[in-house]
């Protein structure tokens, strides 16, 4: 990865200051490529909330989580490469992995390409659906030790927009089950049910909350559901715990902002998580616990 010299602001060097645009083609030029890349990717369990109308599938478009992630990069004073690659974050894990990759380097250069890499928890689509749903996350969580700034900046924002989009769901949800089925639609929950997609794996004894699911697979709707909720809590306080374990972290205003900003979006779905039953304080041992040995044991809390 190349060298980064962090600065308060990134974009304090441009502007009216300048006479320079703050963002350049090279933005439309990566929405467009977003935008196409993902046409046919919509956000999970949002089929029946907007009617795609004439020529265009139900659901709300994947694209508006990714301009949602790149907004936080810029609001955070993230720039244009960080923007850039949070518009592109997901492209590579979910559209194609590796030649995608490589396109994406062709066009955008090596620094947005490197950064989408890392951002990447899988590289190949067959292989994210055989692999562990714990064993890739905490993988992906020890990388945060690894990467740069900019990167960082990335993952933070992608993590506050997927958690604040949970809490939005469960809330406009409650109606139902108390908004318990969002979390029908995360990988833990047909793992644990049996019903995962491909080469799907169920959870195992090694999962720190393998219980949850009452011990074997396929496990009930409610065991399901409450092993998916506590994963999804146990990932974001994670990543927002390693963040923290970054000793540069003050180094880099951006990424303190969207630090902050991630902690109060795990406190949000620590409270509708507590409110559908998950030991909210358990998996917060949990992560401290991993924490402590850097993601690698992940023996369980008692």
């Amino acid at each position: 990865m190349t060298e980064f010299d962090p600065t308060p602001n990134d974009l304090a060097l441009t502007g009216e200051a300048t006479g320079l645009p703050l963002l350049t083609v090279a933005y439309a030029v990566a929405l467009e490529y977003a935008v196409t890349a993902h046409a046919h990717h919509r956000r999970k369990g949002t089929e029946t909330r907007r009617p795609g109308g004439p020529g265009a599938a139900d659901g709300v478009p994947y694209v508006a989580h990714l301009l949602e992630t790149s907004a936080l990069v810029l609001d955070a004073g993230g720039d244009e490469e960080a923007a850039i690659a949070a518009l592109l974050h997901d492209v590579v894990e979910d559209q194609g992995g590796l030649p995608r990759a490589a396109d994406v380097r062709d066009i955008f250069g090596d620094l947005v390409a490197d950064i989408v890499l890392e951002c990447s928890d899988s590289l190949d689509p067959d292989d994210k659906l055989a692999d562990h749903w714990f064993d890739r996350k905490r993988a992906h969580v020890r990388h945060v030790d690894d990467v740069d700034f900019r990167t960082l900046l990335v993952l933070a924002a992608d993590k506050i927009s997927n958690a604040r989009a949970i809490v939005a769901d469960v809330r406009t949800q409650a109606h139902v089950e108390g908004g318990a089925g969002v979390f029908t639609h995360f990988r833990p929950y047909s793992d644990a049910v049996g019903e995962g997609k491909g080469r799907a794996t169920p959870p195992r004894s090694t999962d720190p909350f393998f219980k949850l699911t009452g011990g074997s697979v396929p496990a009930s709707r409610e065991q399901a559901i409450a092993y998916s909720a506590t994963c999804a809590l146990w990932y974001y306080e994670s990543v927002h715990a390693a963040l923290q374990r970054r000793a540069d972290l003050s180094r880099y205003a951006p990424l303190i902002r969207l630090t902050q900003v991630l902690e109060f979006a795990v406190i949000e779905l620590a409270a509708v998580a507590g409110f559908l039953g998950v030991k909210v304080q358990r998996v917060t041992k949990q992560v401290e616990r991993d924490a402590k040995n850097g993601w690698i044991d992940p023996v369980p809390v008692a």
